[in-house]
Parts: C-alpha cells; structure tokens; sequence
C-alpha cells in the first residue's frame, strides 16, 4: 500500500496527497519527486500541491529532504502550495518554511479548506 496518492494535472500542477503520518510517506514523496526532477527541463519551473494534512516530524522530513536537495544536479525552481494540518503548532509550520530553498522555491501554506485558492495562487 502507498503512503501517498500521486496526481499529474492537465494544467501542470502536480498533487502530492500524504496518506500516513510515517516517515515513510516523506521516502516515498521524495522518490516521486527525484522522478519528475529527472525528466524535467534544467531551469524549468515545478508547480505543486502538497495536501500534509497528516502530520509527520519536522526533524525527520527536514533531514530526508536535505539529503534529496545534496543529490540534485539540475537548477529547477519549483512553486510549491502546502495544505496543513490546522492541529500543527506554529512552530511547526515555521520549521516546513525551513524545507525550502529560498533562491529556487516559492511556497505559500494554506489552510485546507482554502485549496481552491491555493490552486489559483499556484497558476498565477
């Protein structure tokens, strides 16, 4: 069984839906992630949603995503829309701003029942 459900969008977005609260959702993400970094255009832009509304730890999420950005060879820019989980403390959500690269990635957080909006942010 998969820890995430995976969605490619007409329009470009790709859906990353967290299923388990695992560190192994976080695994299985990140090698989704090496796939579409592999096939895409250096320099292209990646447009995601990223429904964590499961909540999964900061430390261990960080520390994996590290480790993916140290393999990467390829300069992507990415623009990035996370539905929460509203139980999540703020410094939570402070440290998931953390997982981003501030000169490739663009992020917004949202709540989830704003994900309409999110979508819209992510085409704008």
């Amino acid at each position: 069984m998969s820890n995430i459900e995976y969605i490619q969008h007409p329009n470009g977005i790709h859906e990353f839906i967290w299923q388990e609260p695992v560190v192994g959702t976080i695994k299985e993400w990140l090698e989704k992630l090496e796939e579409i970094y592999e096939a895409a255009a250096p320099n292209s832009l990646l447009m995601f949603l990223i429904d964590a509304l499961v909540t999964i730890s900061p430390e261990a999420t960080y520390q994996h995503i590290q480790q993916f950005r140290a393999k990467q060879s390829k300069r992507l820019f990415t623009r990035t829309a996370v539905l929460y989980n509203t139980a999540m403390p703020p410094q939570d959500i402070r440290r998931v701003e953390n997982l981003f690269n501030r000169e490739t990635d663009v992020y917004r957080v949202f709540n989830p029942n704003k994900r309409n909006e999110a979508i819209k942010w992510l085409l704008a």
